[in-house]
């Protein structure tokens, strides 16, 4: 049983507090009341990151989307269904030029 499982069972009652610091290797119960207080800090922080990272990936798909229809202009205008390949593209080139960056800081480094 991990820490958090543990004070979950304390808090519900399964456990008594001496049981608690037996398992957690706390001492106190200001010290259990502070790791509920870091976990739970923890998980907003994961939440948080959750949809930042949603945020960006719609944010970044309009942009490639955006920069698709300026680049692939002409293609588009004559197979305009195929506006997702020309994402996947761009994608593909992002890719592959972040992989040349990062070929030229190691032969660098080295």
């Amino acid at each position: 049983m991990d820490v958090v499982d543990a004070i979950d069972a304390w808090i519900s009652q399964r456990l008594t507090t001496k049981e608690v610091f037996m398992i957690t290797g706390f001492r106190s119960v200001r010290a259990l009341y502070e790791e509920v207080r870091f976990d739970r800090q923890d998980r907003e922080n994961e939440e948080e990151m959750k949809d930042m990272s949603a945020f960006h990936a719609a944010v970044e798909a309009d942009e490639l989307e955006a920069e698709a229809r300026y680049q692939f202009h002409h293609f588009l205008q004559e197979h305009p269904d195929r506006v997702d390949d020309c994402v996947r593209a761009l994608r593909h080139e992002k890719k592959r030029q972040l992989i040349e960056i990062g070929r030229r800081f190691s032969n660098r480094a080295a």
